[in-house]
Order: C-alpha cells, then structure tokens, then sequence
C-alpha cells in the first residue's frame, strides 16, 4: 500500500556546495521537492565551518600526535594521535568539547587548534558552500529555503536573547536574499533547550526541525520535528533506519516497510 501524497520530506542543512551540483539535478529529475536549511554567518566569503574547520586540520596536518592541553582541551593532558587511522577520532573527540562552548569561545578554540596543527589543506579538504547567487538559483528552481543560524552554535547553551538573535537574524537575511518567506528552521545539530521551540514561534517561523529520530503525524509538535538522519552510509543502512522509525510510530501487527 503506498505512503499518502505529501508523506515524504527530504532536507539538508548547512548550505554545501553539493546541494546544488549532486543533490539537485537527482531530485529534479525525479520530481521530487526538497528543502535547503542555510547558515548565514561567511555567505560569500569562501568561509568554511566552523566543525569543518577543525575536521580540515585534524586531516591536513603533518604532525603525528598532538597533546590535548596543546589545543585547549580540558581535563588532564592527553596525547591524540594524529596518524590516518586515528585522527578522525581525535576530531570527534575535540568536536563534542567544541560543542559545549559559546560561539566566541569555539572559534577561539578553532584558530587555535588551526595554529598548533599547521595545517595544509588540499582541495579535498575544503567543505565548500553555496554562495548567496547559488541560494537565489536553488530558489528559483523550486528548493524552499529555511534558516539554520548565523554561527551554528549550540541553542541549548544560550540564553534567549542570544538564540532569538540567532534564529530572527537568519530568517530576515535570507528573505531579504530570496525576496520571499523564510517559513522554517533546522536547530544546529539538533541542540535546544526546553524553551528554544517557543522563541522559534515567536521568530514568526511556521516550523522548526530537530533531528531526533523518527516520523511525525498529526500529534506532532511542528516545532520539534522529527527526522531520519542519512549519514555517509549505504543505502542499506538508510533504509533499516527509516523501516526501524516507521515500525516504531506505527507497531501494528503485519505492517512491513
């Protein structure tokens, strides 16, 4: 039995240069509608992000470990391998630190990291962005637009003042870009706080998206939506994660995905 019309929603957050050159021309020559979360903060200043940064120079450097204390990490002084095998787990060790800090602390933290790893970065390396004419273009061929920030902080360490400024300034940017609505919002890495979806109402958005795993219904909260991440994976593994979703939001006996 096929899913209703309209059932489907397919998104990407942060704003890559990929959505346009990859991700478009499939979905366009499918058919099917899709929605872009931008970041607004570096728009148009080859700036990359701040998580794509730190990745950057984890896999860009010469070094072959590196002490935690030497990059600011807290706690007692480890050494972080920095070798092909083991640098990607030092990254994450050092991107779950990097979240728990304001903005201005991170991108602190960030050049400083840069600076000890001395890194260089080969082209394949630079995670590049859309720019605000590419924005326009995707517009224009039909993509709706959300907001997704200005810095990509953590909502759920500010304080409401900080993260309505994140959230309104986002929005009003991008519609003055595209001259048109900027109905939704993506929380950066799902982070908020119990009262950031309310302050996401009052920005005036008419949904905001979470990334806690799962499928919406009627009952749903449109200001904590539900989703099914498609991380760098097989196709197999997206597809047991949205069967495993929808048999949780619907245990009948029978029903198969």
């Amino acid at each position: 039995e096929p899913l209703p019309a309209g059932a489907l929603s397919i998104t990407f957050d942060d704003g890559y240069l990929d959505n346009l050159t990859t991700a478009a021309p499939i979905l366009e020559s499918l058919g099917i509608p899709w929605t872009l979360f931008i970041v607004n903060g570096g728009l148009d200043h080859d700036e990359m992000l701040w998580w794509d940064r730190t990745i950057a120079a984890f896999a860009g450097t010469s070094r072959a470990a590196v002490d935690s204390d030497a990059i600011g990490l807290p706690g007692p002084a480890v050494r972080l391998p920095l070798d092909a095998i083991r640098a990607e787990t030092s990254a994450e060790i050092t991107l779950a630190h990097l979240w728990s800090l304001p903005h201005d602390q991170r991108m602190a933290l960030v050049q400083r990291i840069e600076q000890v790893l001395a890194p260089r970065v080969r082209p394949e390396l630079v995670a590049r962005r859309l720019t605000s004419v590419q924005i326009v273009e995707l517009h224009r061929r039909g993509v709706e637009i959300g907001a997704h920030s200005i810095h990509h902080p953590n909502l759920g360490l500010c304080d409401d003042e900080t993260a309505t400024a994140e959230m309104l300034t986002s929005k009003r940017g991008l519609e003055a870009l595209l001259q048109a609505p900027v109905k939704g919002f993506a929380y950066p890495g799902g982070r908020l706080s119990p009262a950031t979806p309310g302050l996401a109402r009052q920005c005036g958005f008419d949904y905001a998206l979470a990334t806690e795993v799962g499928v919406n219904d009627s009952r749903s909260d449109p200001f904590r939506l539900m989703r099914i991440g498609m991380p760098d994976a097989p196709l197999a593994d997206f597809r047991r994660a949205l069967s495993g979703a929808m048999r949780r939001a619907m245990p009948e006996p029978g029903l198969t995905f």
